[in-house]
This record gives C-alpha cells, structure tokens and sequence, in this order.
C-alpha cells in the first residue's frame, strides 16, 4: 500500500479517538439521574473494549511501518495480510463503539425529550437531527458487510462512528447551554431574594392604611407631621419609632388591622436607607411619580419606600408603570417577613 493511504488511514483513526476524547470529557452526563449514569458508565465500558482494539489496531500499524522502512525489498503479501488483520480489528472495535455510542445517545434523547415536553419547542428538531445522524451510522455499519476492500471497510466505519459522535456532540452542547441558562436563573433569583431580605421593616402608604383604619377602630399611634414641617422634623426625632410620610399635606396613618391572616401582608418597593435623614428634594430624584413616599426610622436608620401592593405581581408592574428602581420587599402588618413566606401566606 502506498505510505500516504497509511498515513490517510492513520488520521482518520486517530480523528475517531479524539473525537471520543472530547465527548469524554463533557459535562453533560453529570446532568442525567441516577438511572441515566448508570447507563453511560455502562456504554462506556463498551467504548472502553473498543479502545482496547484500537490499541491492537495501532501495533498492527507499526508492524506495518516497520516493513515500508525497513529498507528491504517490501513484502507485499506479508502487507497485505496485516492490512486483513487490521481492517478485521477495525470492524471488532467498531461493533463496541455502536454499541457504546447507541446507549449514550438514547439516554441523552430521553434526558432531552423531558425538557421538551416541558414546553422547549426547539428540541424537537434538534432531537430528529440527532437521531437522523444515528440512523445514518447504522446504514454505514450494515454496508461494510458488502465492501470488498479493506480501505474501503475501515473509511465507511469512520464515517459511521464520526455520525454517531456528530449526534452526542448536538446533544450534550444543547444540555450543557440549557444547564447554564437554569444555573443563571437559579442566581438572579437568589441574587433577588437577598436584596429584598436586606429590608428589616416598612411603612405603607396613607390612603390605602386609611381604607383599612375605616374598618377596625383599633388606636392610631402618634405620627409625625410631614417632612416639609419643621415642627414635624422635631416630633419625628423625639419618638421611639419615628415616622414620617414624605408629601405635601399632614396625615393621620393607622395601623393596619386585619381581619384574616393575609390581609395585612403587603409588599412595598424599597428606593433609598441610609443613616442621615434624606432632604425630600433628593427623594423625588430617586422617584417622583404617583405614589406617595413613606419614611421610617428605626435602628438608626432612616428608610424610604413606595406603595403597598396586595400581591407579588402587582408590585412588580407597579415598579414597570411607574419607573420605579428599587427592589421589592414584603411585610406582614409591620413585621418584615420574606418574599416568598408573603407568597405563601397569601395563597
């Protein structure tokens, strides 16, 4: 054989094991349960016996080699039978590698049909290419039975076993970008939940306390005139818990009563903390819509906040309609309580 055909047929094989190197290597099978793992180390010990007769395929090879350079007068025949013994090692290997290479791709197909049938409509057409891809080895595979020669057997099993790794590469690249994309949604929630936990406590605004005031008669506490008010500025100081509603009239707030464990949870929108009382002018840079503002000290801190939502998703468009920039946190009566406990109570 001529040495550039060895060395066409070195490349191709050497093409296939790489090509299962980088499969080895990805992520993607830490993704599966229990059950799917247990089915790729199962494919793997296939692939692994494959291996074991590439190695063999590779000595074959060298044998080979060693005739061409040897120097003398190239023995043809004895050429010819050690290419027999490799394309008949090629096609033991081959048997383990489809094996190998069908399971992973079942598994990941079953791994991905569950992402689709969750509402991803893409998959579908990805799931088809995959699988066309396999098909189209399994063709490959059965027509070697028919090819005479043994280049051409052993270039229709690359092909084959390069279609097979084409489909587990469409695979694991899709589980990997989705595992990600989850892994980012996971954090931007997380993210999310601490802001709105950084909140201890609120105070809710005038006009929707005051509905609540006119249904239960329980005692108004003593609250602080508005923040134009100097006068006001001075009661605000001296209390324990000084309140102050930030707008241009006097008001009389109530605590909230309620008449059922969810109708005094709220959530409200955070906008600006700090600890020096912050000038009305600054606070209506940060927001200067609809909405009153509504300041409470405690703790030395003084803390300003918009609205008083009944639900998680009307404070979230509230933040929308009204260009709010703050994060949204959640109160029952006036005890801080987390988002998602204010979620739970009121469903």
């Amino acid at each position: 054989m001529p040495i550039m055909n060895i060395i066409r047929l070195l490349l191709i094989l050497f093409g296939s094991f790489i090509a299962f190197g980088v499969m080895a290597q990805s992520n993607a099978a830490s993704l599966l349960d229990e059950e799917g793992t247990k089915k790729v180390r199962s494919a793997q010990e296939q692939i692994n016996k494959g291996k074991d007769i590439v190695d063999q395929m590779d000595n074959v090879q060298k044998e080979i080699n060693a005739i061409y350079n040897s120097g003398k007068k190239i023995n043809h025949g004895k050429v010819k039978s050690k290419q027999k013994e490799k394309a008949k090692l090629k096609m033991q290997s081959a048997e383990y590698f489809k094996v190998g290479y069908d399971q992973i791709i079942d598994v990941y197909d079953a791994y991905l049909k569950n992402i689709e049938n969750d509402g991803n409509s893409e998959l579908a057409s990805l799931r088809e290419n995959a699988n066309k891809l396999n098909r189209d080895a399994h063709k490959k595979y059965k027509k070697v039975e028919s090819l005479k020669t043994h280049e051409g057997i052993m270039d229709m099993i690359d092909e084959a076993m390069n279609d097979q790794l084409k489909a587990i590469k469409i695979q694991e690249e899709f589980m990997e970008s989705h595992a990600d994309e989850q892994k980012q949604k996971e954090l931007a929630a997380q993210v999310m939940e601490e802001q709105e936990e950084r909140v201890e406590e609120v105070i809710t605004p005038e006009e929707e306390l005051a509905e609540e005031e006119s249904s239960d008669a329980r005692e108004a506490p003593e609250i602080a005139e508005p923040l134009e008010s100097t006068s006001s500025q001075s009661q605000v100081e001296s209390q324990t818990e000084p309140v102050a509603q930030v707008s241009s009239t006097p008001a009389q707030i109530s605590k909230p009563v309620a008449s059922s464990p969810m109708a005094d949870v709220f959530f409200s929108i955070q906008i600006m903390a700090g600890q020096n009382k912050i000038p009305v002018s600054e606070l209506k840079q940060k927001y200067n819509g609809s909405l009153e503002i509504v300041e409470r000290v405690k703790d030395g801190w003084y803390r300003y906040s918009v609205g008083k939502f009944k639900s998680l998703q009307a404070a979230k468009e509230g933040m929308n309609t009204e260009g709010i920039k703050g994060y949204i946190v959640a109160y029952k009566g006036m005890e801080r309580i987390s988002v998602k406990d204010a979620v739970n109570i009121i469903k």
